[in-house]
Formats: structure tokens, sequence, C-alpha cells
């Protein structure tokens, strides 16, 4: 049976190339065309044998050397699959087929030739033959095939192709896609995203990244974000940060057919931290989660008064607001300061307070007071908080006064003379004479003291026989005649009135009781003071 297909096939084959010696001498190569390959189809022995040769072989019989065919043998061969379809195989393998007629005289010689950006070199061969060549210049980039005859002595190209090599993906490539989510962290200039406080927030982030396998050129892969190529891994969720990639020549391209693209960025919290303010507060800052706001109305060091408010984004926390009135360490220095009329005196005392520290610190506009710790006079410093330091804000100083004068006895030449103890305000420098008048002794005298920083000191005294009777007497006012007690020969009465005005035997006026004595200011010689028999 597969005789008679071989002979059915052959004597059709024969018959449309009119078979014989003179069909074989006007056969070309443009008569079968497309008969057994594509146009631009080069077979990998092309040009070698004839149609007719070729024709033989195919159907298991020889060419003699001299070229003539023999179909001896085609009862020798058999097929294990359908015998047209092998056929037209095995011709393909010779396209283009060799001109009839043509020699092995070597009437092209060997060339060097080039198509596109592909090159090969061509072999000597006669008149007509068809040779067909693989690209072996930059093999690595470039590959391609062209058939080219040898046509009165050249070689003239029928038809190949050149391409750039598509080479697979090699294993360790990295591939990238860009932030997805959230928006504010993508790479599209138009995002507009407005946070808490309506801040406009664009801030992109570097996208994710992957390390590939190797893969053949054309495949698709679905990708998934790896670490450390997405760096920082926790900066991002890698699990579900996908994309399709298509491998092409060595590199992965974006595919959007593939399937949805994603890389989720994750943005970071704020650890703890210290804020310090100009002015010298400091605020405690606890962790806080992204886009939270925190609020803090305690500043340090204590008794401080201010405000916080803070804000944290992405790992880096902003101060939105901030105030600070630092309270103040309760510490001043050593001071002296003066007072009024210090100047006129030879020698002054001046206040003075050593330094001073208390543990509590002072609030904003606090007052510390300070006391003088000089003797003999009074007086405070005042101190105010004012940004967190002590300022020293009014001084106060005087010398103290004398508020009594004790009983006292001298004598002199023999002579003493006393008096008892009586209260009486005397100011720093002023001076009071005591005239004390002893019956019963039968002295009068004078005892002049001055005050000096709350202290009295003796400037003179004296104490002589009573020649005088002269007594200051009190008795009270008359308030039917005020003028009635006035007049020589005044007798007192045994026992002296509630005491209203003091008039001495002589009549003389001006003296007021103080302390149990009859007291007047008798200018030069500062208060003058009698006592009350």
């Amino acid at each position: 049976m597969k005789i008679v297909k071989r002979n059915v096939l052959l004597t059709g084959l024969l018959a449309s190339v009119s078979l014989g010696v003179s069909a074989q001498e006007s056969y070309t190569t443009s008569d079968v065309v497309g008969m057994f390959a594509d146009q631009s189809f080069v077979g990998s022995e092309a040009g070698t044998k004839t149609v007719i040769e070729a024709h033989l072989i195919c159907l298991g019989g020889s060419v003699g050397a001299g070229g003539e065919s023999s179909i001896s043998q085609l009862g020798n061969s058999s097929y294990d699959s359908d015998y047209s379809e092998s056929y037209r195989d095995c011709m393909s393998k010779y396209v283009p087929f060799r001109v009839t007629g043509s020699d092995a005289a070597g009437a092209c010689g060997s060339q060097d030739v080039s198509w596109g950006q592909c090159a090969s070199t061509l072999p000597s061969s006669a008149d007509g033959a068809v040779y067909s060549v693989r690209n072996t210049i930059d093999a690595e980039t470039y590959e391609g095939v062209a058939a080219f005859q040898c046509e009165n002595n050249n070689w003239k190209y029928l038809s190949g192709g050149c391409a750039k090599v598509a080479n697979p993906c090699e294993s360790g490539l990295i591939t990238s896609w860009e932030v997805t989510t959230p928006l504010w962290a993508d790479s599209s200039a138009s995002t507009v995203y407005t946070d808490k406080f309506g801040q406009v927030r664009h801030n992109p982030k570097q996208g994710c990244y992957a390390r590939m396998d190797a893969a053949s050129s054309g495949e698709l892969v679905t990708v998934r974000a790896t670490s450390p190529e997405t760096s920082p891994a926790s900066s991002y969720n890698l699990s579900g940060s996908v994309a399709p990639k298509r491998c092409f020549n060595n590199e992965w391209l974006d595919e959007p057919s593939g399937g949805s693209t994603s890389c989720t960025y994750v943005p970071q919290n704020c650890s703890a931290q210290t804020y310090t303010h100009p002015n010298g507060c400091s605020y405690s800052i606890p962790s806080l989660n992204h886009d939270e706001v925190y609020n803090n109305t305690s500043p340090l060091p204590e008794n401080s008064v201010g405000s916080l408010q803070a804000y944290c984004w992405d790992g880096q926390v902003e101060i939105k607001s901030a105030s600070c009135n630092m309270s103040c360490d309760a510490r001043v220095p050593v001071n002296y300061w003066s007072w009024d009329g210090a100047s006129d005196e030879v020698n002054p005392k001046t206040c003075y307070h050593t330094a001073k520290f208390e543990s509590e610190r002072v609030a904003p506009n606090g007052i510390m007071s300070i006391d003088n710790e000089t003797e003999g006079l009074k007086g405070t410093s005042f101190y105010t908080c004012s940004n967190g330091t002590m300022q020293l804000d009014a001084e106060s100083c005087a010398p103290e006064t004398c508020t009594s004068v004790p009983a006292n006895s001298w004598t002199l030449n023999g002579k003493t003379c006393s008096h008892d103890a009586f209260v009486i305000d005397i100011a720093h420098g002023e001076t009071i004479a005591k005239r004390p008048q002893d019956i019963g002794l039968g002295t009068l005298g004078e005892i002049v003291y001055q005050c000096k920083y709350g202290d009295l000191t003796v400037l003179s005294q004296t104490c002589e026989p009573a020649y005088d009777t002269s007594i200051c007497y009190a008795e009270e006012v008359n308030p039917e005649d005020p003028e009635e007690t006035i007049g020589d020969g005044y007798v007192p009465p045994a026992t002296p009135p509630t005491l209203d005005r003091c008039e001495d035997t002589h009549g003389r006026l001006g003296y007021s009781y103080i302390g149990g004595q009859c007291c007047k200011d008798d200018g030069a010689r500062g208060m003058i003071c009698y006592e009350v028999p």
C-alpha cells in the first residue's frame, strides 16, 4: 500500500514538473516556491539539492555522482506516520533548492556577508548554488538566518532575518514597583491628602522590591516583595505587596493585564522622647501611634506653667504648639543694700543677707523674700521669679528705733540722780533728755540719751542739789475755764487728777503726758521729760 502511495505522489509531482531530462534542465527554484515551506524559509541543507534530487532522497532513492537519479530502492523504505507530511518535512530541509545545471566549479569564492545586525561567512560554491548561514557575530545579542545564491560569480541575498536575542531572565535580578497605599506615600504628583490639622501631605516613599528566580523570556510571574531588597522591611507589608511581571530578554517588565498591583507602605509610630522649649521647660512625650495627637499641660521642672500639643506623623513627632513659663530655682546670692540717710553718717551699717536656697522651686511670678541679717537694721530683699530666674525686685532697709528707756541712776560729785523706766519711741539718731527731781534726795539732774540702731547711748548727764522746787505737775483742765490752772502760787492737789495736760509751776505750756511723765520737744535738746511727783 505504501508503494502505491509513493508512486501516486511521484507520478503527480513528475507530472507537475514534466519529469525528464529536458524538464530538469529548465526547472527553477521559483517553480515550487511555497510548495514545501514559506517563501522566506531557509532549510538546514538549503541549496544542496535540486528539487528532483531532494524528491528522490525523500522518497528513499539515491542520486548518482553525475547527478542522475534512481528510484530502484523505493520499495525498501517504510513510513510510520502519514506519508504526505513526512515527505513535505523532508523536502523542506533543502529549501531553497539548487538550480539545475550549476556545478561545483567554485564560481563564487568565500565571502563575508551581513544582513541587518547579523553577519557570517559564505564558503566557495558553484554558480547557482544556494547557501544558508546563521549569524556568527555577537551571537549572544543577535540571532538570524539568511539564504544567499551564487549568481554570476557573486553572492546574492535571497531571504532571511535578524533580531535581538530574547534571553531568559537570570536568577537574582531585582524588580520594583511603586507604592499604591497609603495615597500620601505614592509617587503621583497629583495626589492630595489633608491631615487632622488641615496640612496637605504628600511624602512619596520608595516602592517595593523583589529578588527574582530564573525564568524563560515571556514568562508571567506574580511577584511578592522580598527583604532585604525592600527596606526597611518593617515599613512595608511584604506579604500583601504583589505585582504581575513578565520576563522579556533578561528584564522583568510590568504586565498590567496580568492582575492587580499593590505596594503597601506601613507608616511608622513615634518613640517616646523629651521636648525642650526654648524658654527651658521640658515635656515628656510618650510613644505615639502614627496620626495620633498628644497634649501635655505639666511641664518640668515642677511649678512651671505651659502646654504642649504634639502630633506623630510617620515616625516623626511634630510640635504643633508649645508654651513655657519656667519656674525658678529658689536660690539667691549674698546681697548688701543700704538705707536712706546712710550717707550722712560716719561708718553706717548696711543691710545684708547670706546666700539662700530653698528646696521647692518658685512658680512664675512667685515672690521670695529674704530678711536683713545685720543687727540694728530692719529690712527685706524681695525677689520675683521671671523667665526661670530669680530677679531682685525691691529692697527695704532702715535702722531700728528705740521703744523704751530703762530705769537708770547716776552719781556725780556725790550726788545721785535716778529715773524710772518709761516707754517711748525714739527714732535712730534722735535724742531724749530726762530731768529727774528727787525730793527725798534733794537732787535735780538731767540725762540725755541718743538712739543708735535700736540701742540707747548716753550723750550727757548732770546731777545737782535741788535749789529750785519747780516741779512738773499735772492736773485736769477745768472744762469751765481752760486757763484756770495758769498762774503764780499754784498749789497742786495732794492727789493728781486724771492727767490731760502738763504744766510746771512757772506756767509753761506745751508739755504732754507720756509714760507717766510730762514731756516736751524743745527743739535744740530734743525731748525733755519731767517726772510727775
